[in-house]
């Protein structure tokens, strides 16, 4: 598979007035936004769109926001718009959108909690894999960051508890939290293999969880992360079939 991916735009804007005072609403908020465009050949399968004959179905569109309300409360965002082949057709989504609510933070430690729509913290990209220019390289391996049920790995609605702690041996890190998974017809397609009369839900709360080790230099970073999902189908006629007794 041969794949091009080029960035179509990076912008970062920080919105200020000249005159305003220090502590002015518009002088705590950033805009940042990205966009790349891919060109995909592939030998047999196809891969977000037409690849066999070179495809451009894949175009990445974002446009993110911050604002820090409080030297405690920071409340980002972002919406996405995202071809990809048969699976996103670029309607704009939500890709993440929280308050983070610093309860302490010193010298030696912080902690405190993320609510709203917020990014898993699985694996080592997830928290990163919704802006392309951080991927290591221009897809993520498949076998743990599935694209076809991208907005399922990548977003929880919920909350986590986060905490850090800085020491002279290295720093740790540990977040738990839990949620409604967000699920989209993608994930039907992926688990069932077709589009059938009723709909995914989730049929409990996600939990996740994950702890990372980084020794003093950065040069080392081990970690564990994991979460527990349940998804069921609701099909659309629950009734069950009957039988005409004038046929055998």
């Amino acid at each position: 598979m041969v794949v091009f991916r080029a960035p179509i735009f990076a912008l970062l804007v920080g919105l200020g007035t000249t005159g305003l005072a220090d502590d002015s609403f518009w002088n705590q908020v950033q805009i940042h936004g990205f966009g790349s465009q891919a060109a995909v050949r592939t030998s047999d399968n196809r891969w977000f769109g037409n690849s066999p004959d070179t495809s451009f179905d894949f175009t990445e569109l974002g446009l993110n926001a911050s604002a820090r309300l409080d030297p405690r409360l920071l409340l980002s965002g972002q919406v996405l718009f995202r071809r990809a082949g048969d699976m996103y057709n670029g309607d704009p989504v939500l890709d993440y959108g929280l308050a983070d609510l610093t309860l302490h933070s010193s010298a030696e430690s912080r902690f405190g909690v993320r609510l709203g729509r917020i990014k898993n913290p699985l694996g080592v990209y997830n928290e990163t894999r919704d802006v392309p220019f951080t991927h290591p390289g221009i897809f993520l391996p498949q076998v743990i960051y599935h694209d076809v049920v991208r907005n399922l790995v990548l977003s929880t609605d919920g909350g986590v508890l986060y905490g850090e702690s800085y020491n002279d041996f290295g720093n740790l890190s540990l977040t738990i939290g839990t949620g409604q998974a967000v699920i989209d017809e993608n994930v039907e397609w992926a688990y069932l293999g077709a589009d059938f009369e009723g709909h995914m839900e989730t049929d409990e709360n996600t939990w996740i969880g994950s702890f990372w080790y980084t020794n003093p230099s950065e040069l080392l970073k081990l970690g564990l992360s994991g979460a527990n999902l349940s998804v069921k189908f609701k099909p659309r006629n629950t009734a069950l079939p009957t039988l005409d007794r004038g046929t055998r």
